[in-house]
């Protein structure tokens, strides 16, 4: 009698234990599919648009006789990771002249004169960057807003258009001249941001930069932009 009764505990203990070993494995592959799903939710690729105000920052340059700009751009971004993007842009700044700043740069005001006229001296230039981006907290929480931090390399072209002036002193008219300048050379940027995420495939950033063009006078500038992107 107690082996006949021994005899069914051994098969009901060899059905409890596949039957752990079967609801352990579709929990596996429960887990496996939701992390195949979240990695699959990653836009790998976007696509961005953004404008926003430009501050030329050089007050030693031609760019003392600069009002503040506006600055687009257009780029390409790719995700590796969760933690990380690269971005290729496309950029334009288009900067006016500032009437009071460049007339103190010319000079001319170290002798009491009187401005007649005033032609020229805007500047625009594009840019053609290499962005990174880090996000320290993407992936470990789950809230809309990531902060990141950036850096940029590239390069850009400038164009600061020549400025004449003509003013009066003594009783009679006078010319002065700030010179054009162009180049094309390294850009290189630093900066931040924060992206808040709309959805699963948009988002709105917000970033601020301080970029450098490695020119014979280092333009310096501090843009900031508001960029709309779409993954795919």
């Amino acid at each position: 009698m107690d082996g006949q009764r021994q005899a069914p505990r051994r098969a009901s203990a060899g059905r409890c234990d596949t039957g752990f070993l079967r609801r352990s494995a579709c929990y596996a592959v429960v887990l496996l599919l939701a992390g195949a799903a979240t990695d699959a939710a990653l836009a790998r690729w976007s696509v961005l648009v953004g404008v926003g105000p430009t501050f030329p920052w050089s007050a030693d340059s031609f760019q003392a006789g600069l009002k503040l700009g506006f600055g687009i751009t257009l780029g390409v971004g790719y995700r590796p990771s969760r933690a990380l993007e690269i971005v290729a842009r496309l950029g334009r700044n288009r900067f006016e002249r500032d009437d009071d700043g460049v007339v103190q740069h010319s000079g001319i005001l170290e002798r009491p004169v009187r401005v007649l006229q005033l032609v020229g001296g805007s500047m625009s230039v594009n840019e053609l960057l290499a962005d990174l981006r880090f996000f320290p907290s993407q992936g470990r929480s789950s809230a809309p807003t990531h902060p990141y931090l950036l850096g940029a390399v590239g390069v850009a072209s400038y164009h600061y258009e020549r400025t004449d002036i003509e003013y009066a002193y003594a009783g009679h008219t006078w010319p002065e001249t700030v010179p054009e300048a162009r180049d094309t050379n390294l850009s290189l940027g630093l900066g931040a941001g924060v992206r808040f995420d709309i959805g699963r495939r948009m988002g709105i950033v917000l970033e601020g930069r301080y970029q450098v063009i490695a020119a014979g006078e280092q333009l310096r500038s501090v843009p900031f932009r508001i960029e709309w992107s779409l993954g795919f």
